[in-house]
């Protein structure tokens, strides 16, 4: 309760409260104020700039449409949480001097525009604009944020990054992501709207990012699902992730060879790309998801003739073989001087058509097979592997990944065996093949010259499936990535 005293916080979250006392601003001390999930504060009182020392305000879920100017005057807050406002239109012009800010949050709010004075806030670290659909563009401003290490801004309306954002030199992660309900009946950018905007030169046909941007940002990771996005324009070396799941409208991918930090992926969905030029040269990669890009699926198996990928453990694409060398049940016999190393599981799947995509779209992976171990007809452990990558559609996909930790379940005569989740989780996954193949030392790294790296085998398998109608000198292949193939599949158990 606020009242008499100093106190250091002031809680009056989830209450019934329709306006604060203005006699909070006798409270110089108070370091946190929590108003959140007050359904009936509408406002805040002037008098709330005698907090000179409070550093977080948070008004989640208020039907508050504006801060008072007087905001502006508490220098020392650092963080201000606005989330789910539906009410909240605009921000208060003189926010940028709330030089101490270092997290702002306003996701789910009705807000159309940024004031230009945000930029002076130099101090913000994190600035989340999450559902923010109303929000179309940000102010070139936004680009003297120089301590600016997350952007987070899925499901907006803006589909153009100002000139100086390539001046973010400290930003690491950027999501744009648009989930596929966002331009469903309802919340589709109207036609007439793109056509115009597009006659404007803001471009919609190909999404461009500034090229400084690819010469600042460092360790980053870039999701961007946006729509109208039909070129991936080069990138910088020191991405982690790459996510453009869901751009239907993608078709060109640039060569990403030089993205010698990228540990993951996902073009799942992207229907339209025809090749990824430089996949062979990621030796970092671990994660592949391309699940329903039918259009590229035999340029990138023949790529994987040519690749050194000694980390992918996780891998999804079209396709209906598994290797032949795989068995749905091994029994374990453990080797003198040779200890297991992992297990590979392989999957071909496919989805009926009466699977809708709004429950695709809500599938984080298919919960279709399950591994098991099993000895003298008993159970001992069971796990569900993590099928990544939802396709739209029906046709089949291969499945690939490695347990890289199963030795310590394992022991000298037990079975292992992939199987059909029986009942089935959900109806309409239907599993057309799955197998397994235990790894073994030395079945990787000190084979007899005239057998071939379990790695090897996989590369010459994806290649084998494939009809032989491309050479590499039509896949511009970098002969400096001509190592010796190794691919090795890795997935963590998933209880």
């Amino acid at each position: 309760m606020l009242g008499a005293g100093f106190p250091s916080s002031g809680a009056v979250h989830g209450s019934a409260i329709k306006e604060l006392p203005s006699s909070i601003g006798s409270l110089p001390f108070l370091k946190d104020l929590l108003a959140g999930n007050c359904r009936s504060l509408g406002k805040l009182p002037d008098s709330i700039e005698g907090l000179a020392s409070v550093v977080e305000l948070q008004l989640d879920q208020t039907p508050i449409t504006n801060l008072p100017n007087q905001v502006a005057a508490l220098k020392m807050l650092r963080k201000l949480e606005m989330r789910n406002c539906k009410d909240l239109r605009s921000l208060l012009e003189s926010i940028g001097s709330m030089f101490s800010l270092t997290s702002l949050n306003i996701s789910n709010s009705n807000i159309s525009k940024l004031p230009e004075s945000i930029g002076m806030l130099e101090n913000l670290v994190i600035f989340r604009l999450n559902k923010c659909t109303q929000l179309r563009k940000l102010p070139d401003s936004i680009g003297n944020l120089k301590s600016l290490h997350h952007l987070l801004m899925e499901e907006t309306a803006v589909t153009e990054l100002p000139e100086r954002f390539g001046m973010l030199s400290s930003l690491m992660i950027l999501k744009m992501a648009k989930k596929p309900h966002f331009l469903s009946a309802g919340n589709r950018i109207p036609e007439e709207d793109l056509v115009a905007e597009n006659k404007r030169n803001i471009i919609l046909s190909e999404f461009h990012l500034h090229s400084q941007i690819y010469a600042t940002l460092k360790n980053w990771m870039l999701v961007l699902g946006i729509y109208v996005l039909k070129s991936l324009p080069p990138l910088p070396s020191s991405l982690v992730e790459v996510n453009v799941a869901n751009c239907t409208a993608l078709e060109r991918v640039s060569n990403i060879s030089k993205l010698e930090s990228l540990r993951e992926l996902n073009l799942t969905n992207c229907e339209k790309v025809e090749d990824i030029p430089g996949l062979e040269c990621l030796k970092s990669l671990t994660r592949l998801f391309m699940s329903g890009c039918k259009a590229c699926s035999s340029v990138v198996k023949r790529r994987f003739s040519k690749v050194s990928l000694r980390n992918l453990r996780s891998l999804s694409m079209p396709g209906n073989e598994i290797p032949a060398w795989f068995s749905q049940e091994v029994r374990f016999s453990e080797r003198k001087n040779h200890d297991i190393k992992g297990v590979i599981i392989g999957v071909v799947v496919s989805l009926y058509p009466q699977i809708h995509d709004d429950l695709r779209d809500q599938l984080p992976a298919l919960p279709c097979v399950r591994a098991n171990i099993v000895k003298l007809n008993k159970l001992l452990f069971s796990t569900m592997p993590e099928l990544k990558g939802v396709p739209k559609t029906n046709e089949d996909h291969i499945y690939l990944f490695r347990y890289s930790d199963c030795h310590q379940n394992l022991s000298d005569g037990d079975d292992i065996n992939v199987r059909e989740q029986d009942p089935p989780y959900i109806k309409g996954i239907e599993v057309k093949k799955c197998g397994l193949y235990l790894i073994f030392e030395g079945d990787e790294e000190s084979l007899d010259k005239s057998q071939l790296f379990v790695s090897e085998k996989l590369a010459k398998f994806f290649s084998s499936v494939e009809d032989e109608d491309h050479t590499s000198e039509l896949l511009n292949i970098n002969p400096k990535c001509e190592y010796e193939c190794e691919i090795v599949l890795y997935s963590c158990p998933i209880n």
